[in-house]
């Protein structure tokens, strides 16, 4: 009998496991319109009828993609697909396959643009517009910030190495424009075959994600990498310093020990998806 009891108690285990880790989805391309251009963008769904889910919308970053390297953001999305989280991934306009030019971009442009993603995924008969959450990887971290702000309905923020400090940080990556024009007389720096604008650069001073978000009162997890070379760890801690000033909402900072910018390797991945993925079925969830 004591067999038969652990035997059962096992199959009930394997069986709530694999519904969880089986749940059947849906992945569908959609169109996001803005001033006239088309946002291209994938949404990815739990099939299940009659209920409505939690979801969460992600941002890429600089000169990246809604794939974003290494596919990150794809495998990303899909596990929260399955962990029964809706997940909108979308290319910002004039990256990837959306509509515009990389050379009109700013951080203000992609903030609009997450704007109107954002009312997108909450319009979906399938999503509980009272639970919404917003990733960004990067500079779309630092339009999650701002974002933050902007949107009173998003409940969750996850900042995946995000850009603190956009002045200081795109001057050192990307370099000096009016240096470069003076030099050149060219109205953009060519930043890998990126065109990157002048306006880009001119906005940078007025772009203030710690301040936007030193004042939303949800709930942040902020993911860094320690060896992460492109913006700085202090980022991480700039940002943590910011949130525990407010006067609710909780926050975890979460270093990823010898991950670089996009954690690239499949134990570092792996390792971000799952804390992503836990993070928001728990700030998301029904009883929050």
């Amino acid at each position: 009998m004591k067999k038969l009891m652990i035997l059962l108690a096992i199959l009930i285990a394997s069986s709530h496991c694999k519904s969880k880790v089986d749940m059947r989805t849906e992945e569908k391309p959609v169109l996001i319109q803005r001033n006239g251009l088309q946002m291209v963008g994938m949404l990815h769904t739990p099939v299940e009828n009659g209920s409505r889910h939690p979801a969460v919308m992600l941002l890429h970053g600089f000169t990246g993609n809604k794939s974003e390297s290494h596919f990150l953001f794809t495998k990303l999305a899909r596990q929260l697909a399955e962990n029964g989280i809706i997940c909108l991934r979308f290319d910002f306009l004039g990256s990837g396959d959306s509509q515009g030019e990389f050379e009109e971009m700013t951080i203000f442009t992609e903030l609009e643009d997450a704007k109107v993603a954002c009312q997108f995924l909450s319009q979906q008969p399938e999503v509980d517009a009272n639970r919404i959450g917003v990733l960004g990887l990067s500079m779309g971290g630092c339009v999650a910030a701002l974002l933050s702000r902007e949107r009173a309905d998003i409940k969750s923020v996850a900042l995946l190495s995000a850009v603190a400090r956009p002045e200081e940080n795109f001057q050192r990556l990307v370099g000096n424009f009016p240096k470069t024009y003076r030099e050149t007389g060219d109205w953009y720096i060519d930043h890998g075959g990126f065109a990157v604008g002048k306006n880009f650069f001119d906005s940078l001073p007025e772009v203030m994600p710690l301040k936007a978000i030193s004042s939303y009162q949800g709930s942040v997890l902020i993911i860094h990498g320690s060896n992460d070379q492109a913006v700085p760890l202090s980022a991480a801690y700039d940002y943590h310093q910011s949130l525990n000033q407010r006067q609710s909402g909780a926050v975890e900072l979460f270093i990823v020990d010898k991950a670089d910018h996009v954690y690239s390797s499949i134990p570092l991945t792996t390792q971000v998806i799952d804390k992503v993925a836990d993070w928001f079925e728990r700030t998301l969830s029904l009883d929050k």
